[in-house]
């Protein structure tokens, strides 16, 4: 007695539809990889699946992840798109009350996979034109590969520093700026003094709102929170921190010109 094999009876269905061997070949993987896909997103209820793992230049370790049946980019063991973090900027979103507001250029610092040009896109059906500046081009690479929604939810993506992208860009030219820099796990400390807060006031509309994303999680990021917390009000007209109790290590700074 012969059982056939579970790779066999796809490939005799291939061949009786008179597909030559290459494209059998070729077929049969896509349905394959559709397969492991679904059997992962699934598996990914109950614990995170890894789909695949990258080196990069910038970030020690770039995943793609199943989480929840969602595909998401991790960083660390942190959330860069996709995940926790989108859920996050919803609720950041909401609190300012964003659906009440009319803005027509906006920029996103640190744009990752795009989770928040497309959370503008599809959940505020904002029309405007969105800027996204990501430094890691490996995570760009993955953003246009993996998570095609949110590279194209992007206008225009500025592989570069985001300090020197703002530093170069005119006076009043965004209405709604999200800041998201991480290295790793952290906000590297150039993007936290009073110079910096001082170049996003320049390049804001007036009534333009800053989102600056901080997680804090450690003493050395509690001071740097508290620090601007001190500066901010200083440079902006209005200034309000949102917190999210025990859901999330993010503190959300509101910032409007």
């Amino acid at each position: 007695m012969y059982s056939r094999t579970v790779f066999e009876r796809p490939l005799e269905i291939l061949e009786l539809l008179g597909l030559k061997p290459g494209i059998r070949y070729f077929c049969f993987m896509k349905l394959w990889l559709s397969f492991v896909r679904s059997v992962k997103r699934i598996a990914s209820y109950i614990n995170e699946q890894k789909e695949a793992a990258f080196d990069s230049e910038v970030n020690k370790e770039v995943e793609i992840c199943w989480d929840n049946g969602k595909r998401v980019l991790n960083v660390c063991t942190a959330n860069y798109s996709f995940g926790s973090l989108y859920k996050t900027f919803r609720r950041a979103f909401d609190a300012v009350g964003l659906k009440n507001e009319k803005f027509s250029e906006a920029l996103i610092l640190g744009n990752g996979a795009g989770g928040a040009a497309y959370l503008l896109r599809k959940e505020y059906n904002f029309e405007g034109r969105i800027h996204g500046v990501e430094l890691d081009e490996t995570i760009i690479e993955i953003s246009r590969q993996y998570f095609p929604y949110g590279y194209k939810a992007t206008d225009a993506i500025f592989h570069e520093d985001g300090y020197d992208f703002v530093l170069r860009v005119e006076e009043e030219t965004y209405d709604f700026v999200v800041f998201d820099i991480y290295k790793e796990l952290e906000i590297p400390e150039k993007f936290q003094d009073r110079k910096f807060v001082e170049e996003l006031y320049r390049i804001m509309k007036k009534n333009g709102i800053l989102l600056f994303n901080k997680v804090v999680r450690s003493r050395k990021t509690k001071r740097e929170a508290v620090f601007l917390e001190e500066i901010m009000p200083q440079v902006f007209t209005h200034f309000k921190k949102i917190s999210f109790g025990n859901i999330t290590e993010n503190r959300m700074f509101v910032c409007r010109k």
